[in-house]
């Protein structure tokens, strides 16, 4: 291989490794503020549900809506995804309805 070739197939390797590197779209949103308030009502609803992840976090002044996928600790594999709404509660968010999509 000479130079030229190999400097040239280089430059493709390094552009094709940025690019397969950088396609791994953005990062969940962070809901983790809402998790007192969710693990709240999983317990008043006797769901033994934990957050998987946050698809959608929306926070519009003293309201919020999250869309959330939840595994259940008996099918760990299986997950479901709720819609929840809350509102604020002084310092604190409490659940004001959820519902499953």
């Amino acid at each position: 291989m000479t130079a030229l070739p190999r400097t040239i197939f280089l430059s493709l390797f390094l552009a094709l490794f940025t690019l397969l590197c950088s396609c791994g779209g953005p990062p969940p949103p962070d809901g983790s503020q809402f998790t007192p308030a969710i693990t709240t009502w999983l317990n008043e609803k006797s769901m033994d549900l934990a957050v998987k992840e946050y698809k959608t976090v929306t926070i519009e002044a003293d309201t919020a809506t999250i869309v959330a996928s939840f595994v259940a600790s008996e099918a760990p594999t299986v997950s479901v995804k709720y819609t929840i709404k809350f509102k604020k509660d002084g310092e604190a968010w409490r659940v004001v309805s959820g519902s499953q999509n």
